[in-house]
């Protein structure tokens, strides 16, 4: 990419990424997309991306403009009547460490 990219980096922030290996490659795949090579052979689940809240409660607002980057999470539903763990998949939006700033800046 021609211009530079500004990210945030947080230390000893990590989020509760749980994920499987096809959701890291799915994200990954929409960073190298949106922010080039360089930016995904840094892409670490555990601190790179976090969904809008995340980011809120961390000091730090997504940029005007930016889209999520879609990802999936899987939910589990016990049916107390006979017992069955049901799993489904959930559509989440998360942002990358170079689309936000901080909520103190102008």
């Amino acid at each position: 990419m021609s211009e530079s990219i500004t990210c945030v980096r947080l230390p000893n922030t990590k989020t509760k990424y749980t994920g499987s290996r096809i959701t890291y490659e799915m994200v990954k795949r929409q960073i190298e997309q949106r922010f080039g090579q360089e930016m995904a052979d840094k892409y670490d689940p555990l601190v790179s991306v976090r969904p809008f809240q995340d980011w809120i409660k961390l000091g730090y607002k997504v940029k005007q403009g930016e889209k999520g980057l879609r990802s999936l999470i899987f939910l589990e539903r016990r049916d107390e009547k006979n017992g069955i763990t049901r799993r489904f998949p959930k559509v989440i939006w998360l942002f990358h460490e170079c689309q936000v700033e901080s909520l103190n800046q102008n």
